[in-house]
């Protein structure tokens, strides 16, 4: 993989890690290694917002297709602007949808990646859809913003496991910015969340 170091939770059991100060640019890179992008991947940002992260995503490997969704036009008409060379080559692709049913085929993707805001924009049913559109061995990289810290998060958990996946790692972080190094601000709590769907055990001999 271009770039990109196998994380060894992967091979291993899970890894909890506890709230430590980081930086946004370096919040989005463990994001990104922790998808472990494989040369020939379809991978499906869902909730991408204002920033996709085509350019860095589509540079982990060889023959790397992006797809973005989000439920309101606006992202998608300025995301389809923003990155036409990236659409033009076929490279990404980016659509609205309602938020439920993900539009895709079952085991379409290799990796998907959720970022929101906070857990009341997400449902139990959305994890059993992206577990639907993963193939076996895939990954799901959950990031967001909780309320109520820890227990939203394990909440969140619960219900991905519910769904079928399998937890590999969990993060709190506490993201800072300029300002917060120079000033006595409380920094924005983040978690990251990494998901395997299982192999089929015939797949796994």
């Amino acid at each position: 993989m271009k770039g990109n170091i196998r994380p060894p939770y992967l091979t291993g059991e899970p890894i909890w890690q506890s709230s430590r100060s980081i930086d946004a640019e370096t919040y989005r890179k463990y994001a990104i290694q922790a998808l472990c992008i494989d040369a020939n991947s379809r991978i499906l940002d869902i909730f991408f917002g204002t920033r996709s992260w085509v350019a860095e995503i589509t540079a982990e490997a060889w023959k790397t297709h992006y797809f973005g969704l989000e439920t309101s036009e606006a992202p998608v008409r300025k995301a389809s602007r923003m990155f036409k060379s990236y659409t033009e080559k076929r490279k990404a692709a980016f659509s609205v949808y309602s938020g439920e049913k993900i539009p895709y085929v079952t085991r379409f993707f290799h990796r998907v990646l959720c970022r929101l805001s906070g857990a009341e924009h997400i449902s139990g049913y959305f994890f059993t859809e992206a577990y639907r559109v993963l193939g076996y061995g895939g990954i799901l990289v959950v990031l967001y913003q909780p309320r109520k810290a820890f227990d939203e998060a394990v909440s969140l958990v619960d219900s991905a496991l519910e769904a079928g996946f399998v937890l590999r790692n969990f993060g709190m972080y506490h993201l800072e910015s300029d300002t917060d190094k120079n000033m006595a601000i409380p920094h924005d709590e983040h978690v990251l969340i990494t998901l395997e769907k299982p192999l089929k055990i015939t797949d796994a001999k």
